[in-house]
């Protein structure tokens, strides 16, 4: 996979489709909200964990999936979800630094080696009933005393169907080089 980053890609989407980004949020808050976040890895896992149920619950089967994990070892709390999660959708895939062997029966996986993706965190849905992008630059990084909970992140999430698909096939398009 060619250097890559979901979220300059995003912000250029935003800016493109007139959203704005500059919109500080509470990613905390469950709403449908675009905008930009400062939180700690805790709160994008419970955001992360509500959209991945939505796919799951709602058994979106034409739901195409992106996971942006940073190192694929990231993945190991949630690999069951992810394997629950392949099951419904019509496409998952999980990209990472590949630092361990996924157990994903019926997900793709695209490896990092260098770029903005191996500090970037992300979750991109695509269907035709739910759209949802949240992508988050670490700002601590591996090397830090933090507890793994405690890392902090600066993103952002948007919700249109216009950036979400704009985000994805540029996505698409660096997975295919």
């Amino acid at each position: 996979m060619k250097p890559f980053s979901v979220l300059e890609t995003t912000k250029k989407a935003l800016a493109a489709s007139g959203e704005s980004a500059a919109r500080r949020i509470d990613l905390h808050a469950d709403d449908e909200t675009t905008g930009s976040f400062a939180a700690d890895a805790h709160a994008l896992l419970h955001w992360c964990r509500i959209n991945e149920r939505l796919v799951i619950d709602q058994a979106l089967g034409d739901a195409r999936v992106y996971a942006g994990f940073e190192r694929l070892s990231r993945l190991r709390p949630v690999e069951a979800r992810y394997g629950r999660m392949a099951d419904v959708a019509s496409e998952v895939w999980v990209i990472g630094e590949n630092d361990r062997t996924l157990r994903l029966r019926r997900a793709s996986t695209a490896f990092v080696k260098e770029g903005p993706l191996l500090r970037e965190w992300f979750l991109l849905i695509s269907s035709s009933r739910y759209n949802c992008l949240i992508t988050a630059r670490d700002l601590d990084g591996f090397e830090t005393d933090r507890p793994v909970t405690e890392r902090r992140f600066e993103g952002l999430k948007a919700f249109s169907r216009a950036t979400v698909q704009t985000v994805e096939e540029a996505l698409r398009e660096a997975l295919r080089a």
